[in-house]
């Protein structure tokens, strides 16, 4: 077990106390509960991050974000269309390289990185 200690008030002498307490141990199921939870907020965070990446990218060419801009891979238009299909490969490749990375993270196999390491480390949009 734990011990904290905190100070506080005493109102009627206006002298500051000491006081020590204790935290008691998690279980395991508490523990276990506790790293999973803190697990899908790191990816939650993290794909959130991949998201917010996309949707501005695609706002790079007027569209309202990476689906809008996807769903024009089917256009006539042959601008579009191949506008689309690029951002088509682009989410891809940066949610495959997201998911190859927190795989890689929960098999201990490399640090968890920031929201900033993992969008550097995505693939580059690339436009004609």
């Amino acid at each position: 077990m734990a011990q904290a200690t905190r100070m506080i008030m005493d109102c009627s002498t206006g002298k500051e106390i000491v006081e020590i307490y204790d935290i008691p141990d998690l279980t395991a199921e508490e523990a276990a509960a506790q790293a999973l939870a803190e697990e899908q907020r790191i990816i939650s965070m993290l794909q959130s991050a991949v998201q917010c990446h996309l949707d501005e990218g695609a706002r790079l060419r007027m569209y309202d974000g990476i689906l809008s801009a996807c769903s024009y891979s089917n256009s006539t238009d042959p601008v579009f269309s191949a506008e689309g299909l690029a951002y088509c490969d682009w989410r891809d490749g940066c949610w495959r390289k997201c998911y190859d990375v927190l795989n890689a993270c929960q098999n201990a196999l490399r640090a968890i990185p920031t929201s900033e390491e993992l969008i550097n480390e995505l693939p580059a949009l690339i436009l004609s």
